[in-house]
């Protein structure tokens, strides 16, 4: 009998170890079939989500339409001045008038690197603050899809939503045009020392794994309760990675395969392909938000549920 009872209680802890596990494994199908739940319940908030997004979506290509047209004629303008440069410097070092010819051509040089300069300063500023503004409502109103109440009726919890998306996106962003300025210093770097295909492609993945982090981080910071201090989005993105590196990798999935659809059915029918980004690529991304947002919120202080449909 004793014999029974200890191989009884002995098995007890596995069994329990093994249902936690399963349990474990099960969140992220759980919060995927509620996040599609409250997306299609309160159906007018996704579709508010979804025009906000197409609005960013438009904003933004107007803003990387006129980057592109400003700064293409003072490129091409440096690259021709480049190579001529080069050429008279490997020719007309000791001869005066090249050199008199060479110094000249700098101010040219100058001029159109000013212009480039300038427009992509214009152009991130102009992209932060459509972000800030049109993805900050997104973010807001998947919140309150997922129950949590920021809405202008209760003013801290705008306060405190304003002040945790600028918080995580202006380092963010920071942190993001030192990761791509770093990159192409490798690049060049690697191009000078002419680097083997394997060295490139090891940056490449350097870089691209520095990009993830980055996101996975923006992104944690986002879904997270933003009542609970900026804490939170540490707490949310390393103590409770097992739930929303899933989450996250399950999300870019989503947004791969819905942008891969969408540029095969372009290529097939301009008009089919606009119609199926309205009504499927653009809600995907406000239930990815929501997805987010419920992985975090149950791990997490939970803020007020708001029972506005």
């Amino acid at each position: 009998m004793k014999t029974t009872r200890s191989t009884a209680e002995t098995s007890r802890p596995g069994q329990t170890t093994e249902k936690k596990a399963t349990g474990a494994d099960s969140r992220l199908i759980t919060h995927a079939k509620e996040a599609w739940s409250l997306v299609l319940s309160r159906w007018k908030l996704t579709i508010a989500g979804t025009v906000v997004d197409i609005l960013f979506f438009f904003l933004f290509s107007w803003a990387s339409t006129w980057a592109f047209i400003t700064m293409e004629g003072p490129l091409n303008k440096i690259y021709d001045l480049a190579g001529e440069n080069i050429s008279k410097l490997a020719v007309d070092m000791n001869n005066p008038e090249g050199l008199s010819a060479l110094l000249s051509s700098q101010q040219e040089f100058m001029a159109a690197y000013s212009v480039v300069i300038s427009t992509a300063l214009k152009f991130i500023g102009i992209v932060l603050a459509l972000w800030l503004v049109l993805q900050g409502l997104s973010w807001a109103i998947s919140h309150n899809i997922a129950g949590n109440r920021i809405s202008g009726k209760e003013q801290a919890s705008v306060y405190a939503w304003t002040k945790r998306f600028g918080m995580v996106t202006i380092p963010a962003a920071i942190l993001a045009v030192g990761i791509l300025y770093l990159s192409i210093r490798l690049a060049a770097w690697a191009n000078i020392n002419r680097m083997g295909d394997g060295a490139q492609t090891g940056i490449s993945v350097i870089i691209a794994l520095m990009f993830f982090t980055l996101t996975y981080f923006i992104f944690c910071g986002y879904a997270s309760n933003p009542l609970a201090g900026q804490g939170a989005t540490m707490e949310t993105s390393l103590r409770r990675w097992r739930t929303m590196v899933p989450a996250y990798l399950a999300i870019l999935l989503i947004v791969y395969a819905s942008n891969f659809l969408l540029s095969l059915l372009m290529q097939w029918s301009a008009g089919l392909g606009l119609l199926f980004g309205i009504l499927v690529v653009a809600p995907s991304y406000t239930y990815n938000r929501v997805l987010m947002i419920l992985c975090a919120k149950h791990h997490c202080t939970a803020l007020p549920v708001s029972k506005s449909r």
